[in-house]
């Protein structure tokens, strides 16, 4: 679907550049389900796991005027058919991350010790979990900054987080990684989803090359 051209798609990539995103994926919520908020009003907080921001290397591009956000706004809502009110992606499709996503994601939790890890540099900061009375389910759970790490834990899942404040996150939710086949690996080096590898018989292939042809 082509909705630019000319200048207006130069301000498209401008604000794409300056927010280090590179495909769908990266503006995506943990979940796949839908538009990242941040990322959808144009604002620097990396609050998705967005793993393009630390697996390239991106040019300085100054902060975008409000006329180039609303037309990324503008073009993203009627690319996916969102709304700024409702930013959940049409179909039911289950979307994983590509394994190798994990070390440049940017946010990250582990079940097992309900830690987040936050990527920063070449290490990751880690977000614990607050001991507060009362709570119900964890992604109304907050967590506080803690000390940083050079190792991130193999069990993670990618994540999603809404910063309560300088000092405490809110998890919101979480994804799934799933490890590629070397075929899958092959055919693909982006850090984003990817799908199940589908299996046919010769005579399945057979047929689909009949119908091509009809």
């Amino acid at each position: 679907m082509n909705c630019l051209s000319g200048i207006d798609l130069n301000i498209f990539n401008k604000v794409r550049m300056y927010l280090q995103v590179a495909t769908l994926s990266d503006i995506m919520t943990a979940d796949g389900k839908e538009i990242d908020a941040p990322k959808l009003h144009g604002r620097e907080d990396t609050t998705c796991p967005n793993p393009s921001k630390s697996a390239y290397i991106w040019p300085n591009v100054p902060k975008p005027q409000t006329t180039e956000i609303a037309l990324w706004k503008d073009t993203i809502c009627k690319m996916f058919a969102v709304t700024t009110n409702n930013r959940r992606l049409q179909g039911a499709a289950e979307r994983k991350w590509d394994d190798r996503s994990r070390l440049h994601a940017q946010w990250n939790h582990q079940d097992s010790n309900d830690t987040i890890y936050q990527r920063k540099g070449a290490g990751w900061t880690m977000w614990r979990c607050m001991n507060t009375t009362g709570r119900t389910r964890r992604a109304s759970q907050k967590y506080t900054r803690g000390p940083t790490t050079l190792t991130l834990p193999t069990n993670v899942r990618p994540s999603t987080i809404e910063i309560n404040s300088p000092n405490t996150v809110i998890l919101q939710t979480r994804g799934h990684y799933l490890q590629m086949t070397n075929h899958q690996q092959q055919q693909t080096n982006s850090l984003r989803w990817t799908l199940p590898e589908v299996h046919t018989t010769q005579q399945m292939e057979r047929q689909y090359a009949e119908d091509i042809r009809n």
